[in-house]
């Protein structure tokens, strides 16, 4: 971590300039195969025919991820770095407008190598100053797709004007690699009071121990997530359906819970308690 932190410091000069989406966030888009729309990565400083990033068929969604790694480049270690912002040697500037005030930033990763420590770094800025952020690390082998969270913290009751996203591979481990699909921003969504809506729906057995089943009559049910009281995703079913939809929760560890339920007229949130 330390010396992440040190590196953090020379490649975060970051300033701003005004949207609320993250583009590209499941990396579909590609010009070629190593530039990856609206992100700007260290390919740039590379010569021909070697790049730190490239378009990857292993996806979590979609048809493509993103594959970032850090190259021995003549005895010079250069970092796969993919940032919304303008990326220039050893500091980042810029970023995209952003207005929102999100909880957290949620992804899926594989991070195949050992011994380095791959980052994800997420900064709100007003005016220039830095008024939140998020940060997700892990030395840990990820063999497969898995789930990660970044929480972000805002120190101020501002909204935000610029928001920027940068993505580092070890910068002192050749060979550091790390896949990532599928980024999101999660919001708090406001509970649906609607009788109508309540009335609709369905989920039994609640309390439940294995498996649950979600009714919802007269809406078509686009997703269904299971978040923790600290409202970190913890599953999330894609689905486009009015039917009986049957979910697993028998791995969930004991406690309360809360499915949203989003349709395609308004998402609905209730408690699940998982004994």
């Amino acid at each position: 971590m330390k010396k992440l932190a040190a590196f953090l410091l020379v490649i975060f000069a970051i300033h701003s300039y005004a949207q609320d989406i993250i583009p590209n966030g499941g990396f579909e888009n590609w010009a070629g195969f190593n530039v990856p729309a609206q992100w700007q990565t260290t390919n740039q400083f590379m010569p021909p025919g070697i790049f730190t990033i490239q378009k990857s068929d292993s996806a979590f969604e979609g048809n493509f991820a993103m594959e970032m790694e850090t190259i021995d480049l003549d005895g010079m270690l250069v970092p796969g770095v993919a940032t919304l912002g303008i990326l220039e040697i050893g500091s980042t500037h810029g970023g995209i407008p952003f207005t929102a005030r999100p909880l957290s930033l949620s992804g899926y990763v594989k991070h195949p190598s050992q011994g380095d420590e791959v980052m994800l770094y997420i900064e709100f800025l007003k005016n220039g100053s830095t008024i939140g952020s998020g940060f997700w690390s892990t030395t840990d082998s990820i063999g497969s797709y898995s789930l990660f969270q970044a929480p972000i913290t805002f120190f101020s009751s501002e909204d935000p004007d610029t928001m920027n996203i940068t993505i580092l591979t070890d910068p002192f481990g050749p060979g550091s690699k790390l896949y990532i699909d599928g980024l999101k921003l999660n919001y708090p969504l406001t509970e649906i009071s609607s009788k109508k809506e309540n009335e609709n729906l369905r989920i039994y057995p609640n309390p439940a121990t294995n498996h649950i089943t979600v009714s919802l009559e007269h809406a078509a049910v686009h997703s269904i997530r299971i978040i923790d009281m600290k409202e970190v995703e913890i599953k999330n079913i894609k689905v486009n359906e009015h039917e009986k939809m049957k979910i697993n929760v028998e791995n969930l560890p004991h406690g309360l819970y809360f499915l949203i339920i989003e349709t395609d007229q308004t998402a609905i949130r209730e408690k699940l308690i998982k004994y």
